[in-house]
């Protein structure tokens, strides 16, 4: 098992007036994505990309920007980063999709080298913090639900905690009375306390 952090960073280009939106980043990777040669030898490590994304919202090209120190762990997160993510594009002034990029990070983790607050097992001890992003619709229903830890980093499946955050949010408007899609980001903090028994 690994942590993946998605901690975004939108780079456009020059032409795109909106930015490209991730489509449900936190199912890009799964657990059986870990090269076996990479656990074997221990290999953890944060790879920060870039994305060329096309005006259909696909993945054109991924750009090592940073490198895990492993060569596998970099071509592994570009290969399926690239084959899986897929994004709602930008757009210009006049509203036709562009091309334009998207930066993030991604870190290869496994469990036994620094579990996260969301494993199963033995819980830290002390505040855990983790917030959710939700982007919610022109009529106020939730359209997607991204939890992250302290750090940003994106928790890989959510371990189930957006279902509470995915409830109807009241609409928001511009001054001018436009209907928009808007992010309701919440923080929570958890303490964890030894049994002092």
């Amino acid at each position: 098992m690994f942590v993946m952090a998605l901690a975004v960073m939108v780079a456009m280009l020059q032409d795109a007036v909106t930015e490209p939106e991730p489509v449900n980043p936190a199912v890009w990777v799964s657990d059986n994505d870990y090269p076996a040669e990479a656990k074997r030898a221990g290999w953890t490590g944060a790879v920060e990309f870039k994305l060329a994304v096309s005006p259909e919202g696909t993945v054109s090209e991924c750009t090592i920007v940073k490198s895990s120190g492993h060569q596998l762990l970099d071509d592994r997160a570009c290969e399926v980063i690239s084959e899986r993510a897929k994004f709602k594009p930008a757009h210009d002034a006049a509203g036709r999709a562009v091309a334009s990029t998207w930066s993030s990070k991604f870190r290869w983790q496994l469990d036994d080298v620094n579990p996260g607050p969301f494993e199963l097992g033995e819980p830290p001890v002390g505040p855990v913090y983790w917030k959710f992003d939700v982007l919610v619709d022109v009529d106020g229903t939730p359209l997607s639900c991204v939890a992250k830890d302290a750090d940003g980093n994106v928790i890989p499946g959510d371990r189930g905690l957006c279902p509470s955050a995915l409830k109807h949010k009241e609409p928001k408007v511009t001054k001018d009375g436009e209907p928009i899609r808007y992010h309701v980001i919440r923080t929570f903090q958890q303490t964890v306390k030894p049994d002092d028994n």
